[in-house]
């Protein structure tokens, strides 16, 4: 499997590892198999090492604190995940931020919490978290929820793009 010789040279070369590698090696294990176990450990050993970069407020933070909610989602660990995510003060959270966890929640069947996030942070929401949010709705079959969210969206977008006028 390719994500596993991607894991391999990670680990063996003996190269300067940086946040940019730390989240490559991130994305290599979120594509096998959530029940690869041993993949999992190698991952969260990972995320340690990225957490480290966050921590010293590097310049691509937010992509980084990203990489680990979608780590730790794929990892079924939205514990972490979410934590990852409180490492970003309110005022500085992006819609990129937002959606990743809205996602992490509703991919672990968590769609109350996904729902109460997208409210928390509706000042930075845009197309695409509309988007997740509806996605989340229709996962926990939530119309009501949906319907709220699309009046929502109707009353303040004038342009929409297409993918969120089409699942309107």
């Amino acid at each position: 499997h390719h994500s596993h010789a991607a894991l391999h040279i990670y680990e063996t070369a003996h190269l300067h590892r940086n946040e940019e590698s730390h989240m490559l090696a991130l994305k290599a294990c979120r594509q096998c198999p959530a029940h690869d176990l041993q993949l999992l450990e190698r991952g969260r050993r990972i995320c340690l090492k990225l957490e480290q970069h966050v921590q010293q407020c590097n310049r691509r933070r937010h992509q980084c604190v990203i990489a680990l909610i979608r780590f730790y989602a794929h990892a079924s660990d939205v514990g972490n995940a979410l934590r990852c995510f409180q490492l970003v003060r309110d005022e500085q959270k992006s819609a990129a931020l937002v959606n990743a966890m809205i996602q992490a929640y509703t991919l672990n069947r968590d769609t109350e919490s996904a729902l109460a996030l997208y409210w928390t942070h509706i000042r930075v929401n845009d197309d695409f978290t509309h988007l997740v949010a509806l996605k989340a709705c229709i996962k926990a079959g939530d119309f009501e929820h949906g319907r709220r969210i699309h009046a929502y969206v109707s009353e303040r977008k004038e342009r929409m793009q297409t993918p969120l006028k089409n699942t309107l």
